[in-house]
């Protein structure tokens, strides 16, 4: 009975959403979010990553992204694998971004085949087929936490630093 109710306030928040009604939208996903709704979850990482309603904060986003991917939310798994191919407030890494893909495609993302191709370009063979095998049982909920680097662009001025901070960490900045 309680999950029949909380799925009816995430179909709320969701046509807050449709609607863009914005702040309708966070006061009933919010909540849900962080009680750990994986569909919430995505939602307000969502809203953070595209600035709708809430501040756009990529760093942010991924948080939320992240914990929806953990719970097996596919959308959610195919967008921290974006994350880590790019270092968008995480540390750059190709294999993690390539795990996540072929998780977001075992959950049945249409999209997700393509993304594994690219994330995986510059993997090993051996070790794509290694993650492709590992993936009957791989499980994201038992990954380390994530190290989150919540750098604001505007600190990385000159555009010249900037650079070389990308060059350097493997990092994009937020925002």
């Amino acid at each position: 009975m309680a999950d029949d109710a909380q799925d009816q306030q995430v179909e709320s928040g969701l046509a807050a959403l449709k609607s863009k009604d914005f702040p309708e939208a966070i006061r009933i996903l919010l909540p849900l979010a962080v009680e750990g709704d994986a569909e919430a979850q995505f939602q307000i990482g969502l809203m953070y990553y595209k600035g709708d309603g809430l501040p756009k904060d990529r760093c942010v986003a991924i948080v939320w992204l992240e914990k929806a991917a953990r719970q097996a939310h596919a959308r959610a798994a195919l967008m921290t694998g974006f994350t880590f191919y790019f270092g968008g407030g995480v540390k750059e890494n190709h294999e993690l971004a390539y795990q996540w893909a072929s998780f977001a495609h075992k959950l049945g993302h249409s999209q997700a085949k393509d993304q594994m191709f690219v994330f995986g370009h510059d993997l090993p063979q051996d070790k794509k087929d290694a993650i492709d095998r590992d993936m009957e049982t791989w499980d994201p909920a038992q990954l380390p936490q994530t190290e989150y680097f919540f750098i604001d662009a505007s600190a990385l001025q000159p555009l010249d630093y900037y650079r070389k901070f990308v060059k350097r960490t493997g990092m994009f900045p937020c925002r």
